[in-house]
């Protein structure tokens, strides 16, 4: 009985914990006043959550050179490819803070997070995007 009690006294207090941090908080912001021009202290209330990629409408894509059917002369140069080639389709349709990078020789990562509003697309974009990866010859 003893280690049942110890376990329900844990998580009471992690209980606890969780609640009190997800008690709002008064932040205090510097920002600029539309009359004045002038900055001031502005005090909000927030609560602390910080939403993933994911719920923000994000996604997260990581690419690595299929080396199974045979090795790729320079793995370096098609992931700059790819990477140039993801690069140009996520600034094309408005994304916001894209994060584009290589990691290593032969991968690639990149993470976006939607607008909040969206823009009309341009009319050199096509309505269904497709990328296409093909090594040098």
């Amino acid at each position: 009985m003893r280690t049942i009690r110890s376990r329900l006294i844990a998580i009471g207090i992690l209980m606890a914990i969780a609640v009190w941090q997800l008690i709002p908080t008064n932040v205090t912001q510097r920002v600029r006043d539309a009359t004045t021009g002038r900055m001031k202290d502005t005090t909000i209330r927030r609560v602390p959550i910080n939403l993933g990629l994911d719920l923000q409408g994000g996604i997260h894509l990581a690419l690595e050179v299929d080396q199974s059917k045979g090795p790729v002369p320079d793995c370096a140069t098609a992931i700059q490819l790819a990477e140039k080639v993801v690069r140009t389709r996520i600034d094309e349709f408005g994304t916001t803070e894209p994060v584009v990078q290589i990691q290593g020789r032969c991968r690639s990562s990149s993470s976006w997070r939607a607008k909040r509003t969206r823009p009309e697309p341009r009319a050199s974009s096509s309505a269904r995007p497709f990328s296409s990866f093909a090594s040098p010859t």
